[in-house]
């Protein structure tokens, strides 16, 4: 994480961990100083640049009051976000790549650049100039 290869399961794991702190109505420095650790260290586990494992993640739950099957799945998520993905193995997945984004979609969307030559040929000169060049490039 430090290094920029924070897999997706990190990010929407640092994501809920803040989401919760706010929601208990705590702030970074309130938050990191009941936890006994650095505002630093707080922070950086909320933006996934720094791992956690399930002790400290157990402790922040317990301050922000959390229970229930919203403990089970974040404590699940914790150790989900921990382990080695497949592209990791093999070196594949740079801090700008796209692997991580893939392994963890749920839903493929293709989008088309296009247009229709009516709503190319407007008013006045360039108008003309795009229906110039549509019909020469028909012709």
């Amino acid at each position: 994480m430090a290094n920029g290869k924070a897999t997706v399961r990190q990010r929407i794991l640092g994501k809920r961990l803040r989401q919760m702190r706010e929601e208990a109505g705590h702030s970074l420095e309130s938050a990191a100083a009941a936890l006994e650790i650095s505002v630093s260290r707080l922070s950086r586990m909320e933006t996934a640049r720094q791992g956690v494992d399930v002790h400290i993640v157990r402790s922040i739950l317990d301050l922000y009051d959390v229970g229930g099957e919203r403990w089970t799945a974040t404590l699940e998520l914790v150790r989900e976000a921990r382990k080695k993905q497949w592209w990791q193995k093999y070196a594949l997945g740079g801090q700008y790549s796209y692997v991580g984004f893939e392994a963890d979609a749920v839903q493929v969307q293709e989008f088309a650049l296009g247009y229709v030559a009516n709503h190319v040929i407007g008013h006045g000169r360039v108008g003309s100039l795009c229906a110039w060049l549509i019909n020469g490039i028909a012709h």
